[in-house]
């Protein structure tokens, strides 16, 4: 019998933070303590044999009880895959499912938490009603970072000694290629929404152009901003000192979007960047719960320069791996880079610690063994 039954909406291939999180994490418990059911989406195919992954369909199109298909799956699947806990990928509406099975099976359960769940469960009464429930009724609770684990005990008044903080890893690949930039780069990996920063990035260009003139900033990653974004780079003019004009920063390809990447490709701009920046923000039902892409730079030995806010505070530590700015002001962000850009001693001292804080503290191997050593504390 396996340790942990993990249902979760997001996994890879699928992009994101939360679907990285569940897959290095499953990659470090191993086939004998996971199994995932997981979202099926006809483009997806899972190319690694080495942890059983279920695919289904775990959401009906409509109606007020979606989470119907994912009862329906669950139940099936712990036929032939029986597990000592349910592991709830997203508090809201998978919660519900294991809820049920708590009520009528008498099974146990333990809920992730990420940050913008807590938001999100938290914006209706009836939702965190029920949010609330799923909580009190959880054996463990494993959030993602402190700033997390501080939603948890504002929100629903859970005592810490029921959490436990289990933080992202970065799960880097050697690459064996090279690209070549001929501009300095700043770069930003990120799904390209409005509390990752872009556009402040975007509107703190013409000041660091000011001062390294040669600069470019890249963007990789696609979202429902990328549009707004595109405009924005259209209409933020800086002096272009090659022809000795105003230019805007995307006609002059000093702001390039580049969509989303295979993996192959993200690691290479990793690695030929600069400077890494994403200066995340909060907003009343979004935050930035971590940040593995904070780490994934690191381990390239990139500083990094961050928003002051959620989670990302402890991904890079100010003036030890990174910079650490108020995404709100505009003169300290592009100083912060410009500065980075500048000083290359600076930027080797700042990614040796970064990656080295990265291979001591960030490992999956120990995040999953003080989970487990968690999980059997509980028995």
């Amino acid at each position: 019998m396996n340790t942990l039954f993990l249902i979760t909406l997001e996994y890879p291939p699928s992009i994101g933070g939360v679907g990285a999180y569940y897959h290095g994490l499953a990659q470090a418990l191993g086939s004998d303590r996971i199994t995932v059911l997981a979202s099926d989406y006809r483009s997806q195919k899972d190319t690694d044999s080495s942890i059983t992954v279920i695919r289904k369909k775990l959401l009906a199109t409509r109606g007020p009880f979606r989470w119907w298909r994912c009862l329906w799956a669950t139940a099936r699947a712990l036929r032939s895959h029986p597990s000592r806990y349910l592991g709830v990928g997203q508090l809201l509406p998978i919660g519900i499912v294991a809820l049920l099975f708590y009520f009528f099976q008498h099974k146990r359960f333990i809920v992730f938490c990420h940050g913008m769940d807590i938001l999100q469960a938290c914006s209706h009464w009836r939702k965190k009603i029920i949010a609330s429930w799923v909580m009190q009724k959880s054996s463990l609770i494993v959030v993602n970072s402190q700033s997390t684990l501080s939603l948890v005990r504002e929100y629903f008044h859970i005592p810490s000694h029921r959490c436990i903080v289990v933080y992202p890893c970065a799960d880097v690949e050697p690459v064996n290629t090279f690209r070549f930039e001929e501009r300095p780069t700043i770069l930003s990996v990120a799904r390209l929404v409005a509390r990752k920063g872009i556009d402040r990035v975007i509107l703190a260009l013409p000041q660091i152009l000011l001062k390294v003139p040669s600069a470019q900033y890249v963007v990789v990653g696609d979202g429902p901003e990328r549009s707004a974004l595109t405009r924005l780079a259209q209409t933020t003019n800086f002096f272009d000192t090659d022809i000795g004009a105003f230019r805007s920063v995307l006609d002059a390809g000093r702001v390039r979007f580049l969509g989303a990447l295979d993996r192959v490709s993200v690691l290479e701009w990793y690695q030929s960047c600069d400077v890494f920046a994403l200066p995340v923000s909060a907003s009343s039902d979004d935050i930035e719960g971590f940040g593995i892409v904070f780490l994934e730079a690191a381990a390239f030995e990139k500083p990094v320069v961050a928003g002051n806010s959620g989670g990302a505070v402890e991904a890079v530590l100010d003036q030890e791996t990174g910079i650490v700015v108020d995404p709100e002001n505009r003169g300290a962000l592009a100083d912060s880079i410009s500065h980075l850009l500048l000083h290359p001693d600076e930027r080797k001292r700042l990614g040796a610690q970064a990656r080295a804080r990265v291979m001591k503290d960030f490992r999956w191997e120990h995040q999953a063994r003080m989970l487990i050593e968690a999980l059997e504390g509980e028995e």
